[in-house]
């Protein structure tokens, strides 16, 4: 079949074949053998303009661009688009029968669209139609099609949205017609028809989005760190730039003189060509800091530039050659370029949480673990993590942030009902933790990790002094208050749990899918179910890999009385996870009163969870 007869075909938006697969784009549907999976709107959008180009290598901006509209979005939202495909259609990324991986390029479709083997049946029930992700407004950067706010501000509390079902059938009876008329026989007129169907159903099943507000002007100078870029070898992937970014950010955070804006919203722009002038609009800075790296036999050789966004001028540059592989490169960058955005006060500080060895084998280990960790994505992810922060600490036993994230390691098995020892992996959690304090006593993040590991065993008091901890050395630390949040719904007392969550999200202005998660939980103990819907589905925008979104959010939509979008939630999860278990789950949410585990567990089995 030609390229046309491709476009042709899927543009009709009838059902087509890819291999023993048949998809249907009108109901967001995939019917692999005998199961029928239900799929949203983007996943099938990306997947049809695969099918349009078969054979084809398409890039990650021109899929973004088209499915997304031209709006910001974060690595993870076609990399969790894909991974949710490639469930549906049984296809092994490793040995791919149907989408391919290119290398650093982007994807391609091995098999041309036929059309479909076996006639669909009518399949478009309205309230089977799995929920839209909320489209953010037009312009705004964010970490992928999404309603988490940017520029930050408070969410406020949305007005009841319209009842089930309400005005509907009549708007997707449309929409099929539309999309079946000869005039969108494009893959373009299907993806953009797709998204305003989104964007429909949400308006009419879905709480309004959050109402928000810009935060304040500072009067600090302000500055974002953006990824550096590794040249050449390829093969030993980024996480010795992305290390080095992260230092970058660590050092100059910890100056009290300093706006600095946090990683997860530098590394939205990663790979992005973004210029400095709309970066500065964008994120509210004054002064963006970009380099690369290239690694010769000497040592590294470090470009660095400074670039003033109001100006659009630089105003500082410098190389560093023959640099060794430690930590003392951040320093070095920092020490050279503060002047020129920052006079020295007396409140500006050598930053203790950045990583301290005098070993280049230590910190190569430590940054490729740190890489790995901050996927929060899986099981497999967190395994590697900890394999290389203990080979870090083979080589320097007194390298303190190693130690503290090799207990975050275990905390986060714990958490996520990874471990067949729970009580062994928080004991394992404290042991390094408290090491790394022993070690040194100045890093924020050992009294985080301390503070989890005490939280997961019902420890509360002790937790709490811990992320007390934390706040004082660095009053900043978006992470110390997230803790204090969680610490204080899981102890029944959620109403006071919301403003810590909300300050974090001002001091980390572009925050991490689990900030969402926890104003989600919070949310969701004082039963309002929306407000905790919306949370939830704003986290899972920005990690659709997420296990723990996609469980509460099934529990949050069955107590809301959303039971068919709950089961869809259910297959997700099953999807992600299926060993999953209520009586496993049941032993990670540390609730210290029996009536909130039962209101939350209540949920899952409304949901369908067994």
């Amino acid at each position: 079949m030609t390229e046309t007869n491709s476009a042709r075909l899927v543009g009709t938006a009838r059902p087509f074949r890819l291999g023993d697969c048949d998809i249907d784009p009108a109901s967001c549907r995939v019917r692999n053998g005998g199961q029928v999976v239900k799929l949203q709107p983007q996943a099938v959008a990306v997947l049809s303009y695969l099918a349009a180009r078969p054979g084809q290598v398409i890039t990650r901006d021109e899929i973004e661009s088209a499915v997304w509209e031209g709006r910001t979005v974060g690595y993870d939202a076609l990399t969790g688009t894909m991974f949710k495909l490639r469930k549906a259609l049984g296809d092994d990324p490793k040995s791919p029968r149907l989408i391919e991986t290119i290398s650093k390029r982007g994807y391609r479709l091995l098999t041309e669209p036929q059309p479909a083997a076996e006639p669909f049946d009518d399949l478009w029930t309205p309230e089977e139609l799995p929920a839209a992700e909320p489209l953010p407004e037009r312009g705004a950067p964010v970490a992928a099609s999404e309603m988490a706010p940017s520029p930050p501000g408070d969410l406020l509390p949305a007005s009841a949205p319209a009842g089930p079902g309400a005005e509907r059938p009549s708007l997707l009876r449309h929409v099929r017609k539309r999309l079946a008329a000869p005039g969108y026989a494009s893959v373009a007129a299907l993806v953009a028809l797709l998204v305003l169907l989104a964007a429909g159903i949400a308006l009419r099943s879905m709480p309004q989005r959050a109402v928000v507000t810009a935060a304040p002007a500072t009067a600090k100078s302000s500055i974002v760190v953006l990824p550096f870029r590794l040249l050449g070898e390829p093969a030993k992937g980024d996480y010795l730039a992305d290390g080095l970014t992260d230092d970058l950010t660590t050092a100059l955070a910890m100056r009290s003189d300093l706006l600095v804006i946090s990683r997860e919203a530098a590394f939205i722009y990663k790979g992005q060509e973004v210029s400095d002038t709309n970066l500065g609009a964008r994120l509210d800075v004054r002064y963006v800091l970009r380099g690369t790296i290239h690694r010769g036999g000497t040592g590294l050789r470090i470009n660095a530039r400074l670039i003033d966004t109001a100006k659009g001028q630089h105003v500082w540059a410098e190389q560093f050659d023959g640099v060794e592989l430690n930590d003392n490169i951040a320093r070095r960058i920092v020490d050279s370029l503060i002047e020129h955005i920052a006079p020295r006060s007396q409140h500006a500080v050598d930053a203790p949480g950045l990583p301290t060895t005098r070993s280049p084998e230590a910190y190569d280990a430590f940054l490729a673990g740190r890489q790995h960790f901050y996927a929060y994505s899986n099981k497999s992810e967190n395994e590697k993590a900890r394999a290389l922060f203990e080979q870090a600490l083979q080589y320097d036993r007194d390298f303190a942030l190693a130690h503290a994230m090799l207990g975050w390691t275990y905390v986060f098995e714990a958490m996520n009902g990874w471990s067949k020892d729970r009580a062994s992996s928080l004991q394992k959690a404290l042991a390094n933790a408290q090491k790394a304090i022993s070690i040194n006593k100045d890093i924020p993040m050992t009294y985080f990790v301390t503070g989890m590991a005490y939280r997961e065993q019902g420890e509360y008091i002790k937790a709490l002094v811990e992320a007390q901890k934390a706040i004082a050395l660095d009053p900043n630390y978006a992470n110390g208050h997230v803790l204090v949040a969680s610490l204080l719904y899981y102890t029944g007392r959620p109403e006071e749990s919301i403003e810590p969550v909300r300050k974090a999200m001002r001091l980390n202005p572009h925050y991490p899918f689990n900030f969402n998660f926890h104003l989600g939980q919070a949310y969701f103990v004082l039963h309002r179910y929306d407000d905790a819907i919306k949370a939830f589905q704003a986290g899972i925008a920005k990690n659709p890999g997420a296990e723990r979104l996609h469980v509460w959010l099934a529990a949050a939509l069955a107590h809301a009385g959303r039971i068919e979008d709950a089961k869809w939630e259910v297959e997700q999860v099953l999807m992600l996870n299926p060993n999953f278990s209520l009586a496993a789950i049941a032993k990670v949410f540390p609730f210290k009163n029996k009536t909130d585990a039962d209101h939350f567990l209540g949920g899952l089995r409304k949901a369908g969870f067994s």
